[in-house]
């Protein structure tokens, strides 16, 4: 079962045993004086003095997992078309009667219940493993790690704790919403410890198969995260809004502790920054140089222990002089679950392999909100799975994002949840479209999914009127689009505007000489140019695949390279194992 148990738990997310080895040994930096050089947004509280806030606590390991259950666990199933009894998930019952099986299973080793019975009552399969907690009250934070195949319930002592891909009142007749194809997902469960009791306890799993496909894979594996362990990051550091001289980051820790920001540029002295005790942590350091490379590492400290992260670096931006590279992909996202696609993790390693990156621009539809809950803690999931899954990368470089339709801009929990958890500017207030300078680039994003103005049916009218005036205002050499929903190619149900919508926006790009558009939405990579203005849609980060039907050797996943000047602009498009799709050349024409 490798894939789980290629993970540990730490305060409530996973990660992987690589990045549990960096993290435990950064290198030893010096301690120098502190020095005033950090600030937070207005928004958040005054920075404490650059003073060390406790005296001298002890740098600590990150907090060690324990594995309460595993596939090795005795576990009982029940292969009927029939349900089994009514409290078959209850600690009390009965479950001797039923077949033992052994985990991690793999279809086809359970059938489909028997094709003689005409309508069944039951097509789920049913799971109960029994296991011992001594101690209940010792844990802080329970992670499960669950791989399955499509839809699942899971109970823990008769109460259920978690539900995927089923509708809230699902009969056990029913088929799962959406197939689940991507590695285990990891869940922060904390909430079920008022569940849990001394001594013995059950854990029973409800799976139901997608119609048409009856894949029985389970895997399963409960960490807990004792409450005398340090303090745990469970977020980040994820880089943004990166500038001349400043730039942001943001981190979650599991429990309430001071943040600590650790920096400096080639070998000179480490300079350190504290800032308010919190759990959430967004913090702008200012002060820096233009165009030079800063190590840093962040940390959460209490009165007992520090816990750094591994180190990360940025470029702060040097002006219009300077050659830049940025990372662009859009349509990571699963078709159900938390967890990534397995492709993604290896787009993510192209990226690491080809950095540095001054920053990376996603395209949308980073998260999947469909078929499932949109209360929060189950958005927080989807978000530390992202973030924990593009790795290093967060640390390496900022990521700017565009608003996708599977991030759910229609529901108010999916966008507190996009907000919080995406490290944006801020236009008053909105943080859905903006704009940003870098090097010789003007670079817009813009949200295409509010689907209620006069002008163009996806943008509001106040937002024709900022991108109308932005576009003007703008004298960078170099002008760049970002959207989630191409203007031009996808046909049939993917098609996005109507011809009218489509030709206004294009007119407007044509009349302030865009240099290039990046769209996701469709699930493939394709390039055209029109007007002198180039369009690329890039939408294949992991998400199924969908038909190209202008060239078949685009349909394929990837990410973009793109390294831009003042005169040349240069696109690659690069495959899963690193070599090249397609490459293009653009000559940004002189801005009147």
């Amino acid at each position: 079962m490798k894939k789980i148990l290629d993970f540990v738990i730490f305060g409530g997310l996973v990660l992987s045993l690589g990045a549990c080895a960096a993290f435990a040994s950064p290198p030893p930096p010096s301690t120098p004086t502190p020095t005033p050089t950090a600030t937070l947004p207005p928004v958040t509280p005054t920075p404490r003095p650059s003073a060390t806030p406790f005296p001298g606590p002890a740098t600590a390991l990150p907090p060690a997992p324990v594995l309460l259950l595993g596939d090795q666990a005795t576990w009982r199933s029940w292969q009927d078309a029939r349900e089994p009894d009514a409290t078959w998930m209850s600690a009390a019952f009965d479950d001797r009667a039923w077949g033992v099986v052994r985990l991690p299973l793999t279809a086809p080793k359970i059938p489909t219940p028997p094709p003689t019975v005409p309508s069944p009552s039951s097509r789920a399969v049913y799971f109960r493993a029994n296991w011992d907690v001594p101690e209940p009250a010792a844990w802080r934070a329970l992670t499960l790690a669950l791989d399955y195949g499509h839809g699942a319930i899971v109970y823990l002592n008769g109460t259920e704790i978690e539900r995927l891909n089923l509708e809230p009142n699902a009969m056990p007749s029913d088929w799962a919403l959406a197939s689940h194809n991507t590695p285990a997902d990891r869940i922060d469960i904390s909430h079920a410890l008022v569940a849990l009791k001394p001594g013995r306890n059950v854990l029973a799993i409800q799976l139901h198969p997608r119609e048409n496909n009856s894949d029985w894979r389970l895997g399963v594996q409960v960490w807990a995260l004792p409450k005398s362990s340090a303090p745990a990051v469970v977020m980040g550091p994820v880089l943004g809004l990166i500038g001349a001289d400043t730039v942001t980051l943001q981190a979650e820790s599991d429990l309430p502790a001071v943040g600590v920001v650790e920096y400096r540029t080639g070998n000179d002295e480490w300079q350190r920054a504290w800032f308010p005790s919190a759990t959430f942590h967004r913090i702008t350091l200012t002060g820096l140089t233009a165009g030079a490379t800063y190590q840093y590492r962040f940390g959460v400290q209490t009165e007992q222990a520090l816990v750094w992260s591994p180190l990360g670096r940025f470029t702060t931006d040097s002006g219009a002089n300077q050659i830049f590279r940025m990372a662009v992909w859009g349509d990571n996202r699963p078709s159900s679950g938390s967890a990534m696609p397995t492709v993604f993790g290896k787009l993510v390693g192209v990226l690491e392999q080809r950095s540095p990156f001054a920053f990376g621009v996603t395209l949308g539809d980073a998260i999947q909100t469909y078929h499932s809950s949109t209360d929060e803690r189950t958005l927080r999931n989807r978000y530390l799975n992202y973030w924990s899954d593009l790795g290093a990368v967060t640390r390496q470089m900022p990521v700017y994002s565009v608003l996708g339709n599977h991030e759910g801009p229609d529901c108010k929990p999916c966008m507190d949840a996009y907000n919080r958890y995406s490290v944006l500017p801020s236009r008053d207030g909105d943080r859905t479209y903006y704009s940003f300078d870098y090097g010789a680039a003007h670079l817009i994003v813009l949200n295409d999914q509010q689907a209620h103005g006069n002008t163009v049916a996806n943008f509001s009218d106040e937002q024709w009127r900022w991108l109308e005036a932005d576009l003007a205002a703008t004298r960078q050499a170099v002008v760049f689009v970002f959207m989630h929903m191409p203007i031009w190619h996808p046909s049939g149900e993917y098609a996005a505007y109507p011809a009218a919508d489509s030709d206004a926006l294009h007119q407007l790009f044509r009349k302030y000489q865009v240099t290039a558009v990046f769209a996701g939405h469709a699930h493939y990579y394709d390039y055209l140019e029109r007007d002198g203005i180039t369009y690329v849609i890039s939408g294949g980060a992991g998400s199924p695949l969908y038909e190209q039907q202008y060239v078949k050797a685009w349909e394929q996943h990837h990410v973009l390279a793109v390294q831009v000047g003042a005169s040349q602009v240069f696109i690659e498009a690069l495959l899963p194992d690193g070599k090249t799709l397609d490459r293009r050349m653009l000559a940004p024409k002189p801005r009147q």
